[in-house]
């Protein structure tokens, strides 16, 4: 997937199968707090999703903001990716 065609939709998505859940438990506002299967499994699940789905590289300074959906989608405006609804 290429940087401009990601959208938040599609990274909540991304997130989800990572997750092994239905995407419909997963908003901008979900965290690590709020799934007891975004667990340290969970997050490392998150980021193979997301190095093979989007091609990221995360560094090992990263993992620690992985707590939240938001806090994912500020990490990747950091790298270079520009989130959009697939509304816009």
């Amino acid at each position: 997937m290429d940087q401009d065609e990601l959208t938040v939709e599609g990274l909540l998505i991304l997130l989800a199968t990572a997750l092994c859940i239905d995407p419909s438990r997963m908003n901008k506002d979900t965290s690590a707090n709020d799934l007891n299967e975004w667990d340290s499994l969970g997050t490392i699940n998150i980021i193979t999703t997301l190095e093979e789905g989007i091609g990221i590289k995360f560094d090992i300074l990263d993992i620690p903001l992985l707590i939240s959906v938001d806090s994912i989608i500020e990490l990747l405006k950091t790298k270079g990716y520009s989130l959009r609804s697939e509304d816009q």
